[in-house]
């Protein structure tokens, strides 16, 4: 206890220093790791972002040039007038989202701390992740741009705005199909909304918003000419890319050879699907006596318990939890190990990749861990005590 107690007065009295270094050294990182290519980049991000320089961002946007959703090829599009070379240009696109989720975190982590300077240091430790960095700044992935508009949708999930929370995970699902590992707490809101007063009701109708948002985002591409049925069927044809029972996600398929494939792929989706539906009526009962912490915890509940039950899993799907499980450190400091443990789990996912570390049984001890972590954050919903 005096050693904790110690740790906080020391973070207090040197907030300020410790924020600007935390941005500093973040900073750095990304800079360091600006050039760094990889075979994304060569066999899919490099030729789609040629096609629209040498096509013009009008005739592009009307071609099939990429299988991302089209609003990801917006923004690629945009990149490419960016006067930088285009590893950078594109890798601008997930570093500003980076610091967009830094000001996202400080803003729900302010719901907890409404005074002080710990908000500020929350956005600043996600801001030096190390899966945070090798995602956007090495990799050059996307997902922070939808899990940006998933801590919106929690934002507004614990303002109980459910209108602004329906169109932000509607924006989400069209940058990226994984944002509906947010879903199952969705529900959730939708449910718990019937013991709130009737203003605040979420109205059933609010789902339609997924498929009339993705259609409003993708209409600029038909409009200059893309086939709508391909526009609108872009998920189902990256589902269909990879007939793999595990990508290097740690979780329990990666246990179970590819051989098995067929009959595991379905009976993994059925069971994925009948443990969802038992985790959203035991979450329903529970009573929210504190709401955004439970919110929170539920979040994490949901976007890691999705890409642990689901079949197909890549490696960098754990980054929404990733991420939440931070902010759950801060709302519920008892639990201040669960980014720690998703922190190095994500990593020897990533490291694979990236840096050519593989070792099977390290990895395997990895996936059990995380299995029992998804189950550990489960338990831990039933909040009695914020310490």
């Amino acid at each position: 206890m005096y050693n904790l107690a110690s740790a906080s007065i020391f973070i207090k009295k040197n907030s300020n220093f410790l924020f600007c270094a935390l941005i500093t050294l973040g900073a750095l990182a990304r800079f360091l790791s600006l050039d760094k290519i990889n075979d994304d980049y060569l066999n899919y991000l490099f030729p789609w972002y040629d096609y629209i320089s040498t096509e013009g961002i009008l005739n592009a946007l009307g071609d099939k040039f990429s299988n991302y959703a089209p609003a990801y090829t917006y923004l690629l599009a945009i990149a490419t007038t960016l006067p930088v070379k285009k590893i950078i240009a594109i890798k601008s696109i997930s570093i500003l989202m980076d610091i967009i989720n830094c000001v996202l975190i400080y803003k729900i982590v302010k719901f907890k701390y409404q005074t002080g300077s710990i908000p500020l240091l929350a956005s600043a430790i996600f801001w030096v992740l190390p899966t945070v960095i090798f995602n956007s700044s090495y990799w050059g992935q996307c997902d922070a741009i939808y899990t940006g508009f998933l801590l919106l949708t929690l934002y507004m999930i614990i303002l109980e705005r459910p209108l602004a929370s329906m169109v932000y995970f509607s924006i989400a699902l069209a940058f990226k199909l994984q944002a509906i590992f947010m879903a199952p707490v969705i529900l959730v809101f939708y449910l718990k909304s019937f013991q709130i007063e009737e203003k605040n009701k979420f109205k059933w109708w609010y789902f339609s918003l997924i498929p009339i948002i993705y259609v409003l985002i993708s209409y600029p591409t038909i409009f200059l000419g893309r086939d709508p049925a391909e526009v609108l069927s872009v998920y189902l044809h990256q589902a269909d890319t990879y007939k793999y029972l595990n990508m290097n996600a740690p979780n329990l398929y990666f246990l179970i050879s590819n051989d098995y494939y067929q009959s595991v792929y379905k009976a993994g989706l059925l069971t994925a699907v009948f443990c969802f539906l038992i985790w959203i009526i035991y979450t329903t009962k529970l009573t929210f006596v504190q709401r955004a912490e439970q919110y929170v915890i539920s979040s994490l509940a949901s976007v890691s318990l999705a890409p642990m039950l689901l079949p197909m899993m890549h490696d960098r799907y754990f980054y929404p939890a990733d991420v939440i499980s931070l902010m759950v450190a801060f709302f519920i400091p008892r639990l201040w190990f669960l980014p720690l443990i998703f922190q190095v789990t994500s990593f020897l996912a990533y490291s694979r990749w990236l840096l050519g570390f593989w070792h099977n049984k390290v990895f395997a001890v990895a996936c059990i861990l995380n299995f029992i972590i998804v189950i550990y954050i489960i338990k831990s919903q039933k909040i009695r005590k914020i310490s």
